[in-house]
């Protein structure tokens, strides 16, 4: 792997993030977004998340020979099985998984030598509810390319963006992560059935709804495995520091099968009993930025 920096995302960055979403979307119910969103759209997005909020890339130089117009692995068209690992976790109710490299933005030409930098990863955060209450609260999103893996860069994605959020005073930082759901175990899809056309003892449909939510994240319950979600997510989350606060059963619907999704919470600062007033991304200094990047 070539040599790894970070640096605030750009709108013209929309098509290589993009690049690494779509699998996301289209293969697996890491995202509950059902169709992969255009260029504009997601140019729409980074936008709008950087009026208020830092949104924050990883980057890996790439060397090729000037004249070849390629950089080895810059692009890759190709979209294999996404499979969640712990070194990247979600958006919209994400666990993580694998994604295809993204696209490449030229670079430096010195002489015959050429560098071209490849988007690796990116995280950024939104408002956890609009009141202004929660103003000390956000939601965090990330996604890892596949080929960048199992190299730590889900945390160091984290650990900047958290550096930035401390500058701006949040306090709390919050995830929402799809989870597998026990309605899709084929025992419990038959159970539910039996309960829904009145077989056996009256009060089956009751005791079967218990028997669902035993399932929940922090029960310890097997719930098998899901070939479009695991739990690699709220896995990597936990190891970050973050806590289960919520468990949601069956509240998404995707590839004809009810989904789980639980809320992970993590206080990254103190809670004064009057905070200092939250400062927006655009507000931060640039050498404050740059600081917690490095």
């Amino acid at each position: 792997m070539g040599e790894r920096t970070f640096r605030v995302a750009r709108p013209e960055d929309a098509e290589a993030l993009l690049a690494i979403y779509a699998p996301y979307v289209e293969e697996t119910a890491i995202t509950f977004e059902y169709e992969v969103p255009s260029v504009e759209a997601f140019r729409a997005r980074i936008a709008h998340t950087l009026a208020t909020y830092p949104y924050i890339v990883a980057v890996e130089e790439q060397e090729a020979n000037a004249g070849t117009g390629h950089v080895d692995g810059a692009s890759v068209s190709c979209i294999d099985r996404a499979e969640a690992n712990a070194d990247t976790a979600h958006v919209d109710g994400a666990s993580v998984s694998s994604a295809p490299a993204s696209g490449a933005g030229a670079g430096d030409v010195t002489g015959t030598h050429r560098t071209s930098e490849r988007i690796i990863g990116y995280a950024y955060v939104g408002r956890l509810h609009e009141r202004a209450a929660y103003d000390w609260s956000v939601e965090t999103s990330i996604y890892v390319d596949r080929r960048a893996r199992k190299h730590g860069l889900g945390r160091q994605l984290y650990e900047r963006l958290e550096a930035i959020l401390r500058a701006m005073n949040i306090i709390s930082v919050n995830a929402c992560i799809a989870y597998p759901g026990t309605m899709n175990t084929v025992a419990a899809a038959d159970r539910l059935q039996d309960a829904h056309i009145g077989i056996g003892d009256p009060n089956t449909a009751d005791r079967t709804r218990k028997d669902l939510r035993e399932g929940s994240a922090d029960s310890g319950v097997d719930i098998g495995e899901d070939p479009y979600l695991n739990t690699n997510s709220p896995d990597f989350h936990a190891h970050l520091g973050y806590q289960l606060v919520g468990h949601f059963h069956a509240c998404a619907y995707k590839f004809d099968r009810w989904y789980d999704m639980i809320w992970m919470e993590k206080w990254i600062a103190p809670h004064p009993a009057k905070p200092e007033a939250m400062i927006s991304f655009p507000e931060l200094p640039e050498e404050v930025v740059e600081r917690c990047l490095r």
